[in-house]
Parts: structure tokens; sequence; C-alpha cells
């Protein structure tokens, strides 16, 4: 028996830009410099390299925030390597989905919430009609994930639903705080916290 995942995940954030605001993430608050596409190059390198059995997950911020011509170089420079893009897709739509695909595009995360507030109801509106698209231009690993918390958790069957239905399998994330504020997904704020009682109501 083994506790590691196989083939290993890595979680790769190349960007913390982002075009939305969601109110329980801070990665677009730290001011760690952008990469270059140099760096972008060597990393993905490295990967080549000592790594190529792993699956790449590429997170951020939101890459499609780089433009399509800098995105599909990007894709390019992936290919041979097991890898997802997530994305909140606001930025994407069928023309633009179906030429990331042409450059070698093949898994496709929606990073979605249960329906919120501000911008988080918009990230959900996203991704449901990203599914659809990314469905139709014949991208075959699609999936979601949910960042729960304390405000949106009872939405969450109800968004599975919507999903399965697209044939698209989801991730629940639950936002559990940190003692640090140092740790990206771990800030502490009260009015976020997804508390252990609250799996239950999920059942």
């Amino acid at each position: 028996m083994t506790i590691f995942a196989q083939p290993p995940v890595i979680t790769w954030l190349p960007t913390r830009k982002c075009n939305l605001k969601c109110e329980y993430c801070r990665i677009r608050s730290n001011s760690f410099p952008e990469l270059t596409e140099q760096d972008l190059s060597r990393v993905i390198a490295v990967f080549r390299k000592h790594l190529k059995d792993s699956f790449l997950v590429v997170l951020g911020g939101d890459v499609t925030v780089w433009g399509k011509a800098r995105l599909k170089r990007f894709i390019q420079q992936l290919k041979g390597l097991n890898y997802a893009i997530v994305t909140n897709g606001v930025l994407l739509d069928e023309s633009y989905l179906r030429e990331l695909k042409q450059v070698g595009l093949k898994n496709l995360s929606f990073s979605a919430d249960p329906l919120g507030c501000l911008d988080r109801a918009r990230k959900t509106n996203s991704a449901m009609r990203l599914m659809q698209m990314a469905k139709k231009v014949g991208v075959t690993d699609r999936h979601a994930t949910l960042t729960l918390d304390a405000k949106n958790f009872r939405d969450a069957p109800r968004m599975v639903a919507q999903l399965n239905r697209g044939k698209c399998w989801s991730e629940i994330t639950p936002y559990i705080a940190y003692p640090s504020h140092d740790y990206d997904f771990g800030f502490f704020d009260e009015q976020f916290v997804f508390h252990m009682s609250d799996y239950f109501p999920l059942r």
C-alpha cells in the first residue's frame, strides 16, 4: 500500500494574475514577480527531463490573462506532458477553445464555485458555459473544481448534479483555515471557513 499518488501530481502557479476577485482568494495580493516566457520554458524543461511521468496541474491566477498568442505558445511547450489547465474561463469562447485544442490542449479544468455573489457567481456561470463549449470542440477530459466555504457549501450538490449531466467530473475543495497568513490557501477569515461539521448536510 502506498500513500503517494501514481503518477505524482505537481501543482504549478505560473502566474498570480487573475481577472476575477473571489472573496476567499488572496493569491493575487502577493507581490511575487511575474515569470517571463523564458522562465516558463526553463521550468517546463525541468519537468520534461526529471518529472515527465508526473501529472501537472497548471493553476493561477489564471493563464488566460496572458492573451491568446502567449497561451498558445505555452500549450505548445507542454506537448508530450500530462497536464490540465485550470481556468475560470471568463475570457474563453468557442473559437478560442478550438484554437487551443488545435495547438495541443488536452485536459481542461474549470475553476468554479457553487452559486455565490459578485465574482463568484460570474465564475460559476462561466464554468458551466465553458463545460458545454469544451465538450463541443472535443476536449475529452473535462473537470471542475468547486471551492466550498461557509457561504456557499449548501449549493454544492446542485452544482455537482449539473456537472454530472454534462459528463464533467467534479473535485470539491473545502476552504479550511490555517493559523498563518503566509500560505496562499490558508489565510484565516472566519466568514469563509468551512468547518467539518458543515460536511454532514452535504452527504
